[in-house]
């Protein structure tokens, strides 16, 4: 690298002398040093050196007769051999050498020489092919048409993959919506209810009773599932009682093992799932296969725990059998047992059992379905997981023990880790760190080494760890709590947990749909790593068809939710309370995360937004302590709910509304581009600065005058009644009688639009002119003078007609002399043929 830089730098005049009186042996040795290195290309043409400035270094190569002379300045005389040594024989071999020379920089395959180019100063010639600027694209040049053509349809391939990565999607979420409230209805068939309470004990394994106790105690020892529902029903009614109201928005959890909350609500759910668990259970798992059982084998020789084969409940689309409940229930003759209970494969049952037992005693409920969104990029990295330990990576982790499964770990919570180009230093200081610890480690546990017994001890010890982990489910179920004033998260079924964490967690009941993702999850923000969730109406307008409003920032997901929500004026109370308690609830828990404590981290940050980050036609409203969460580094921090968009006056005036007051300051005022700097600043207001558009009124004066928009003649009417002493009128061409009579009157808008011109883009907004507004005063005289001008354009077109049939029948005439006169002198007599004489 050095000898390539040399090149380029100035040296003394006395140095270089003495390079370029060496020995030519040596200095064509030292050529071959620069097999390995890659000179760049040069594109620019170069002047030529004046013959008066250059020297021959080639003298002791060649003869003068037999090889042309290597010139250059004595001051880049290095650069000089690089680019400019040429032979024309091979018979010698210093001939050779310079050839040898020529072919590694300049290339042999071209028909002229490097002596005939140009050659700027400090220039080196191209290793390969021509230099670019000679060949210059033509838009007629039919390779440039292809590329541009393969450019466009690249472009749409994109594009059209886009769209249907975005619409499968959506398609999927709405699939869960869907499925679960159609799983929430048939939760409360009452064929299915019916069913269930006709579950009863066999008489022979009933406790016994004494004798004092009726039929009816009888009953409700025999059937279970009626005396839980029962006795939940009493503890639900008292809950709605006012002295055991306790408002709270924290989130809570009932299972069978824990109740957190204690009270009257979470002891029904408490008797309700008790009840189903104690005769009903998750089915086990399958047991594991030949190879499997071959692999724990090995495993165990190993020294290492066999894995055991692991349920996993987190996928949402597990196909469901029609009339499963009915045929099990059947199949046991509606007989259940707590020593056998009923195995069920999946914990969806469970919550379906839980929904219809609560329904009948009186409580609230919704089906809560987990959703995780898996992309390419994390299946790719599950599947590079599960094929193994690549061998880059194999020695690392094999120096590094137990290490290697901490930073395994890291490196699924940070999937992006492993495109770092620090990867291998960071895995180096690990295995040091390890090293010297484990080095450590082993040098105080040398004295004692472990038995056999013990590992197996230890063995045992993690199977029975691995054991309690249970499979993880993407269904349960929340019960509104009534002196809570708020949701309570149930987990219906003891075998199983509930998934934690996921994109979207979607809560449905019969008559609203709820994200709930903020309610289970730590992080809020987590859920939109890796595009797990939708973008806004805005990201994707092109799925609506201008259906929504053009400032609807709403996520595409809470477009699908409103679909399925039914009207407020058509709920209950309590449904309406329902759902402004939880809306509370969610905005608390999605913005309970620490605010980030640098500019970085806030760029492009899901929830938190600074005033840079805003586009030019985006504001934040309001400013006060509802929506502003703290500042770093001297920017205030906010919401980002509350952004809002905003618009000039004329674009308010698109959508039907106008400033409150002509004199309204702007909220936000934005300098032109540095493209048009005399350009005036563009001001932007809020919806909250504006009204529904009304027609101005005459402008006071003697006489009052018609109010134009700005500089130009229009007066904006839209689809408004004109306001007193104003007369809208719609005949054809009525304006030029108005100019030609001198009339204050304004070209009357009714309307904006804007016409498509791509997929994404639009054309400006064009207006919709419908006749003229003039002052009442002044319309019936221009009504008069209309239809005399009217009358007057009839006449002359009249006239105009007239005078055009008489020259058309003039021609037709004449032509048909000319035929007649044809046809007598060219076909008819004996003078057919002949020339005319005089």
């Amino acid at each position: 690298m050095a000898m390539v830089t040399s090149a380029n730098v100035p040296v003394d005049p006395t140095e270089m002398r003495n390079v370029t009186e060496e020995d030519p042996r040596d200095l064509a040795a030292n050529v071959n040093e620069w097999d390995e290195v890659v000179l760049p290309i040069t594109f620019l043409p170069a002047k030529k050196q004046e013959e008066g400035e250059k020297i021959s270094l080639a003298k002791n190569l060649a003869d003068d007769d037999e090889s042309e002379v290597v010139k250059d300045e004595p001051t880049y005389a290095v650069s000089v051999v690089k680019t400019e040594v040429t032979a024309t024989t091979q018979s010698e071999t210093v001939t050779k050498i310079s050839s040898k020379v020529k072919a590694e920089l300049v290339n042999v395959d071209e028909g002229e020489g490097a002596s005939g180019r140009l050659l700027m100063e400090w220039a080196q010639l191209p290793l390969v092919g021509q230099s670019c600027a000679s060949h210059t694209w033509r838009q007629r040049d039919p390779t440039y048409q292809s590329m541009m053509e393969q450019r466009d349809l690249l472009a749409a391939k994109r594009r059209s993959e886009r769209i249907q990565r975005v619409c499968e999607s959506l398609f999927v979420l709405l699939a869960v919506f869907i499925r679960a409230r159609l799983l929430w209805c048939e939760s409360c068939h009452p064929g299915f209810v019916k069913r269930l309470f006709r579950l009863h004990v066999p008489r022979e394994e009933a406790p016994k009773r004494s004798r004092c106790e009726g039929s009816s105690a009888k009953v409700k020892g025999a059937y279970v599932f009626v005396k839980a529902v029962a006795a939940a029903k009493v503890l639900t009614a008292e809950s709605t009682k006012p002295s055991y109201r306790k408002p709270s928005l924290a989130p809570a959890w009932v299972t069978c093992a824990k109740d957190v909350v204690q009270n009257k609500t979470s002891a029904a759910v408490k008797i309700l799932i008790e009840t189903i668990n104690n005769y009903f259970k998750l089915k086990p798992a399958p047991p594991a296969s030949s190879s499997e059982r071959e692999a724990s084998a090995g495993a165990v020789a190993c020294d290492v725990a066999p894995s055991s084969v692991e349920q996993d409940f987190s996928d949402w689309s597990l196909p469901v059998k029609p009339r499963f409940l009915f045929t099990k229930m059947a199949e046991c003759h509606y007989r259940v047992s707590a020593d056998e209970p009923v195995e069920l494969p999946h914990p969806l049952y469970f919550s379906l059992l839980f929904l219809a037992l609560a329904r009948v005693a009186g409580l609230s409920c919704r089906l809560v379905v987990a959703k995780l969104a898996k992309t390419p990029l994390e299946k790719a990295r599950a599947a590079a997981r599960a094929g193994g330990i690549t061998n880059g990576d194999k020695g690392a982790i094999e120096g590094r023990g137990d290490a290697a499964d901490d930073e395994s770990e890291e490196g699924a919570r940070r999937p992006l880790r492993a495109l770092s180009i620090f990867q291998d230093r960071e895995k180096r200081k690990a295995s040091d760190r390890t090293g010297s610890s484990g080095a450590a480690s082993a040098g105080k546990g040398s004295k004692r080494p472990r038995s056999s017994a013990v590992m197996a001890q230890d063995i045992k010890e993690s199977e029975e760890l691995k054991s309690k982990k249970l499979p993880t489910s993407c269904y349960w179920v929340e019960v509104w709590s009534a002196e809570r004033e708020s949701f309570l998260s149930v987990n219906p079924c003891q075998g199983c947990a509930t998934l934690w964490g996921a994109s979207y967690t979607l809560s449905v009941s019969g008559h609203v749909a709820v994200d709930a993702t903020p309610r289970y999850i730590s992080k809020y923000s987590t859920a939109y790593t890796y595009g797990r969730r939708l973008g806004t109406c805005q990201q994707h307008r092109f799925l609506w068809h201008d259906k929504l409003s053009w400032d609807d920032t709403r996520e595409l997901s809470e477009v699908l939710r409103a679909t399925f929500n039914v009207a407020a004026p058509h709920t209950s109370a309590l449904a309406q309370r329902q759902q402004q308690r939880e809306s509370r609830q969610l905005h608390s828990l999605m913005y309970s995360e620490a605010v980030p404590t640098t500019l970085n981290a806030l760029h492009h940050h899901p929830l938190y937004v600074i005033d840079s980050d805003l586009a030019r036609h985006e504001g934040v409203w309001p400013k006060d302590a509802s929506t502003t969460v703290g500042s770093v580094k001297g920017h205030m921090v906010y919401k980002r709910s509350a952004i809002v968009s905003l618009r000039s006056r004329d674009g308010w005036l698109h959508e039907g509304r106008s400033l409150l007051t002509e004199d309204q300051p702007a909220y936000k005022v934005v300098a032109p581009p540095a493209s048009r700097p005399f350009a005036a600043p563009s001001a932007f207001y809020c919806r909250w600065q504006t009204q529904p558009f009304e027609p101005l009124p005459l402008t006071a004066g003697n006489p009052p005058s018609i109010p134009r928009h700005g500089r130009t003649s229009w007066y904006i009417l839209l689809d408004k009644t004109p306001p007193p002493g104003i007369v809208h009128m719609t005949q054809p061409q009525i304006s030029r009688v108005a100019r030609r009579m001198k009339l204050d009157f304004g070209l009357a808008v009714v309307g904006f639009e804007r016409r498509r011109t791509d997929e994404h883009r639009r054309a400006h907004w064009e207006t919709v002119i419908n006749g003229i507004v003039v002052k009442e005063t002044d319309s019936i005289a221009l009504l008069r003078a209309y239809e005399e001008w009217v009358q007057l354009v009839q006449e002359q077109e009249t006239l105009k007609r007239r005078q055009r049939v008489f020259h058309w029948w003039l021609l037709l005439a004449q032509r048909l002399l000319s035929l007649k006169r044809l046809q007598n002198q060219y076909a008819k007599g004996l003078s057919a043929g002949a020339m005319p004489t005089q």
